[in-house]
């Protein structure tokens, strides 16, 4: 019933500027319709929002008294709008670039806004769609309006609409059958099918729900049910009491059938990540099918294809190299008239030997994160946006198609407007050389395994950060790991040259034109980075670490050992330097316990275990590889507290503690945070398992001597589909080689801090030496 709130209160909270300035009563206005609080271009906008709300009132009766009287108040609020309209408004904009402040916040705003340029004889047709429209998807869906824009742009002046009966009278299925028959509206009728909402039947509302049998016997079975946040703490609780009958031989057929579909669906997205995969084609096929499609790709013979047939080639190749959005914009560097460039776009610069430079501008924020103060240093920078100079051929292609368009044609206009080519044009080429190709073929060929090939390729070689920043599409470890961008930039197109190498390209390669263009490394860029913002710079960690060990070097142990709170001083010291070693080396979790028992530590393999996030598996333990020197470290300061501890005291399992004075309590988030302000710095440094991953991935990724294996990054940080990591309890990897290999990956990791552990292991040794005091003379 309208007015419908489409949308969550919490997500979308009513403005405190603009016009809901001190305008409580406008909050109705901001829920339902979701107008700017500047409101700019008020008036082109106000007289239409009203035509918009009348043909909403229209399309749907008042049910009661309640509705009726919001209806008014929108009416009432709008008309004030209208009255308090700029004298001289801004021009009106005619395309989506010139609203690009506001595509993604205000999505029906601007279609709105848009649509007032319609002439006067469709502008009730396009009207009434999109009140259908916002009633299926409410004022925020962002996809969904700008199909709508996309369609009534390129809309035929005389073609015929839609039934005005059929929009303003028939039920959402039978508009979304109308448009499926249309030939120019088709794409719009999937946005306009009911959506089924499935309501949760959890009693409470958590982030992770953990079930165990707490009782089972002939008659009844009890289960409790306990909740925990993202952070492992623990919720509300409940017991469910089921009834234990028997089976009937159809329900244990019917359980057996699915357990058997899940096993199945689990095996097949398994091997969907294999090097073979059958949903993907390797380089060898897809090299088939371009000899039997176009081979003069393959020679490097651009003027052999006809100039139509390259522009469809061009999209190929892009789709190929991860990117498929043909209404990204176009720019000229050169252009006499400058233009806003905004992410994502197109930058093109011709030179005098008939080539050009074209690359391909993308957003860098694929994840949305905490972020630190503004103007903390302590932190690697975060771009917005970074740049892909694009490689060959699509360099070469890219410099034939612009030089054969005006410049007032591609100058500032989606690449799909400068190729003339939509996306639907696109396919159907691609659908068409598919048909001519496959009985030629053993293998399956469908157009997804065309596109996805180098990704495929690239899924272990290249890591998925740089993946998510080149697709746009977020991953994981994008919330840990900081790159500067000549680095992103290498990784890409370093992994394109082996793909185009197993390809058989290099020939064509080699005589290209654009030869210089591609071969171009990115120059070595100072802060110029991309990714996580909370990611500590390590030139912060030497003065760290001297700040803490200082106190304890030879030279001055003797003359404060007698001193009274030296020995919590110096227990506090060594806990704060091994956890923060052991915080970079391991990529520990933040978490209030992050340390396990001796009973789940092997100090001579190097490894230890901890209790892993409920949400992966409430029973899983983590593996953790240490390096040899920490776990020396780590032996020798467990020794030492042994020593001047006894276990009768606590009558608990021994770990990993420190003194504080009065009484020794596990090393915990709460207690590293105390030393960080005690002897560091009065200001909370987060960011170690950040760091970690981007020192891991830094070193690893530079070393030329081995591949890079996003598998063993992924073993760093635990980041695994639940029950599939490699070190589980139905493994066939060996684990001393699975942790030989993490520890050789750590070597350079860990070589800056050789120094700070050799000021570390004196002191330990000094400590362990000394007999005429301890922790309970303090």
């Amino acid at each position: 019933m309208y007015p419908i709130e489409h949308i969550d209160k919490a997500q979308y909270p009513l403005p405190r500027e603009g016009i809901y300035l001190n305008c409580p009563e406008r909050q109705l206005l901001w829920e339902v319709l979701r107008i700017p609080p500047d409101s700019p271009y008020a008036e082109y906008t106000i007289p239409l929002f009203l035509q918009f709300h009348d043909c909403c009132c229209a399309f749907e009766p008042a049910a009661n008294i309640y509705h009726r009287r919001q209806r008014q108040v929108i009416a009432s609020q709008l008309e004030q709008l209208q009255l308090t309209a700029a004298e001289a408004p801004p021009s009106q904009p005619t395309s989506r670039q010139q609203l690009r402040t506001y595509l993604t916040n205000y999505p029906l705003f601007s279609t709105l806004l848009l649509l007032s340029n319609e002439e006067s004889t469709s502008l009730s047709d396009w009207l009434w769609l999109l009140v259908r429209l916002y009633h299926a998807v409410g004022p925020d869906d962002y996809h969904a309006y700008l199909l709508f824009d996309q369609l009534r742009s390129r809309y035929p002046d005389r073609a015929p609409f839609i039934s005005m009966g059929v929009m303003t009278q028939g039920s959402r299925r039978e508009l979304s059958s109308a448009l499926e028959q249309h030939t120019h509206l088709s794409e719009l009728a999937s946005s306009l099918v009911p959506r089924q909402k499935r309501s949760s039947r959890r009693p409470y509302k958590a982030d992770n729900t953990h079930t165990g049998t707490a009782l089972e016997c002939g008659l009844v079975k009890a289960a409790f049910n306990t909740t925990s946040d993202t952070e492992g703490r623990e919720g509300e609780s409940w017991l469910v009491m089921t009834a234990n009958q028997p089976l009937t031989t159809k329900a244990a057929r019917r359980k057996f059938s699915l357990q058997g579909s899940g096993m199945t669906r689990a095996i097949g997205r398994a091997n969907q990540s294999l090097p073979a995969s059958q949903s993907v084609l390797t380089p060898s096929e897809l090299r088939l099918f371009i000899i039997l499609s176009c081979p003069a790709i393959l020679d490097g013979e651009w003027l052999a294809i006809e100039p139509d047939e390259r522009k469809y080639w061009l999209i190929f190749w892009l789709s190929l190299l991860g990117w498929r959005d043909l209404d990204v914009p176009v720019y000229n560097l050169r252009g006499k008239s400058k233009q806003a460039m905004s992410a994502p776009a197109f930058l093109y610069e011709f030179d005098k030997l008939d080539g050009s430079v074209v690359s391909l501008q993308l957003g860098a924020e694929v994840v949305k994160g905490a972020k630190p103060e503004p103007g903390d240093k302590r932190y690697c920078s975060a771009q917005p946006a970074w740049s892909l100079m694009l490689p060959w051929p699509i360099q070469s292609l890219f410099n034939l198609v612009l030089r054969g368009v005006q410049s007032h044609q591609r100058n500032g206009q989606p690449l799909s407007h400068v190729l003339s080519v939509s996306q639907v044009q696109y396919r159907r080429w691609l659908r068409s050389k598919i048909q001519k190709v496959k009985p030629h073929v053993p293998f399956s060929l469908t157009p997804s395994a065309l596109e996805k090939a180098f990704l495929h390729f690239a899924r272990e070689q290249v890591p998925d950060t740089a993946l998510a920043l080149l697709t746009g599409k977020g991953c994981i470890q994008s919330h840990y790991i900081n790159q500067q961008i000549s680095v992103v930039n290498g990784q890409i197109r370093q992994c394109w040259q082996a793909f185009l190498a197993e390809l058989d390209v290099t020939t064509a390669l080699d005589s290209s034109s654009e030869t210089h263009v591609s071969m171009m490394w990115s120059t070595p860029t100072y802060h110029e980075q991309v990714g996580s913002a909370l990611t500590l710079r390590k030139e912060l960690l030497p003065p760290i670490f001297s700040s803490i060990l200082a106190p304890l070097k030879p030279e001055t142990f003797t003359s404060k050992r007698r001193q009274p709170h030296f020995w919590q001083e110096a227990s506090e010291r060594l806990a704060m330097y091994l956890h923060t070693r052991a915080a970079i080396t391991m990529a520990l979790r933040p978490v209030n316990s992050p340390y396990p028992d001796l009973s789940h530590t092997a100090f001579e393999a190097g490894l230890l275990t901890v209790q892993d996030k409920r949400s992966h598996h409430e029973d899983e333990r983590r593996v953790l590889v240490a390096d040899r020197m920490l776990m020396e470290l780590l032996n020798l300061y467990l020794q030492w507290q042994d020593q001047w501890m006894p276990l009768t005291v606590h009558h608990q399992p021994p770990s990993f503690s420190v003194f504080d004075g009065k009484k020794v309590e596990p090393v915990s988030s709460s207690v590293v945070n105390r030393l960080f302000e005690t002897y560091v710095s009065n200001h909370l440094i987060e960011g170690f398992r950040h760091l970690s991953a981007s020192l891991w991935l830094e070193e690893n990724i530079a070393s030329f001597d081995r591949p890079f294996v996003q598998s063993a990054l992924n073993q760093l940080l635990n980041h695994f589909q639940r029950g599939q990591s490699p070190l589980g309890t139905y493994s066939l990897v060996s684990l001393n080689q699975v942790a030989a290999y993490q520890r050789q990956c750590l070597t350079e990791v860990i070589a800056p801090f050789a120094e700070y552990d050799q000021q570390a292991l004196g002191a330990l040794e000094n400590l362990l030496a000394c007999k005429g005091g301890g922790w309970t003379s303090g």
